[in-house]
């Protein structure tokens, strides 16, 4: 929604991260996070446990150690990532910043700057973590935004945008031209080390389609508690890869029920799942709207119903489209698939006696998220 807001107002965009939130470097920012020491801490080995820590560091770390007592209020020099303070490091003092200029935040990771009530909003800014990413109307605007910010945070790199810039934002890969934007995944992707997973396995390399006989769940022979941690690492990764592709999320939704309980069948299912992910680009498109009065939210929903378990599975897409649009006509252009802001897909263990009540259950599904795309899209 952000960026299709950018492309139909024709914003400058402008993008950095902050030095001190990926925690790598201090934190050098105004406002400081704490953290309280906890009433107790471990003991520390004299030998060094830690494979990945070498043993001068570990000397160090542990002579260092006995300075800190317990529940003392200590401020954050350097943090690691998902530390409990994390958030705290960069997201809140933004927050305090962007208030200052007359940006309200009106979701989490999301402020906007409006110069009258009722017009479009004339700035908006989004963070994840240390990433910032921010539209302004007018260049001479853009610019001073750019030179507040800096004076303010310590940034690795803050700067406006070309108009056909490519940027990584949140492990995502913007693209931009013209009038439209592509959203993938690819970088990401190809960061995915299947070649390690098989070896892991002690595996030789399958090729082709899943089919799905190969997803169901494991016999009591099959069991191998050992791969459960295996099986969680990959489905964490899964479920990133399909974050913004809507056609595929089905898959990690299905290997997720094999969490717990995996076998070498479904393993391998899941690895070639991966490289099929890592094979096929499928960016999500999205393009300028044209400034009518209003626009819509178009939703297209879907379900599956079992007759012999009553067991049935849901999914909806949700489109930001103009006044007027409809399926048919959206069908007749080259990417009917434009302008998806939001989709949901799952399996249902609720039983249904008849095809109407599964569908009932999907419009309520849909019913649920939408308030809060509506105001996010009426801030807009």
């Amino acid at each position: 929604m952000f960026c299709i807001f950018s492309l139909t107002f024709c914003l400058s965009r402008f993008a950095g991260d902050i030095s001190g939130a990926f925690f790598t470097t201090p934190d050098k920012n105004k406002k400081r996070a704490a953290v309280i020491i906890p009433d107790w801490l471990p003991h520390i080995p004299a030998k060094n446990p830690y494979e990945d820590i070498n043993d001068k560091d570990y000397k160090t770390l542990r002579k260092t150690a006995p300075e800190i007592k317990p529940e003392e209020l200590r401020l954050v020099e350097k943090g690691l990532y998902r530390m409990p303070c994390s958030g705290n490091i960069f997201d809140k003092s933004l927050a305090g910043v962007q208030v200052e200029v007359g940006y309200e935040r009106v979701e989490t990771g999301v402020a906007v700057k409006r110069d009258e009530a009722g017009e479009p909003a004339v700035g908006v800014q989004i963070n994840w973590i240390d990433d910032v990413f921010g539209v302004r109307r007018g260049r001479k605007e853009t610019a001073e935004e750019i030179v507040f910010l800096t004076s303010r945070f310590e940034w690795g790199h803050l700067s406006e945008l070309p108009s056909d810039a490519s940027i990584k934002y949140a492990s995502m890969d913007f693209s931009f031209f013209n009038e439209t934007v592509e959203v993938s995944q690819n970088s990401y992707s190809r960061g995915v080390n299947t070649d390690a997973l098989w070896r892991t396995i002690r595996e030789k390399r399958k090729k082709g389609e899943v089919k799905a006989t190969e997803l169901e769940p494991a016999t009591e022979m099959e069991k191998e508690g050992g791969l459960e941690p295996l099986m969680r690492s990959i489905n964490g990764v899964l479920h990133w890869m399909v974050h913004i592709r809507p056609s595929k999320r089905v898959w990690a939704d299905e290997l997720s029920y094999h969490s717990t309980r995996p076998c070498r069948r479904v393993v391998r299912a899941a690895v070639r799942v991966l490289e099929m992910l890592k094979e096929r680009k499928e960016p999500i498109r999205l393009r300028a709207l044209k400034r009518f009065k209003r626009v819509m939210l178009a939703v297209l929903d879907d379900s599956s119903y079992s007759r012999t378990t009553y067991s049935r599975r849901l999914g909806w897409l949700i489109f930001l489209v103009e006044e007027g649009w409809t399926p048919e006509t959206a069908m007749q252009e080259a990417n009917p698939w434009q302008n998806i802001i939001a989709w949901h897909t799952e399996r249902h263990n609720h039983k249904h006696r008849s095809s109407t009540a599964a569908e009932a259950t999907t419009f309520e599904s849909v019913i649920k998220h939408l308030p809060c795309l509506k105001t996010l899209a009426t801030h807009l």
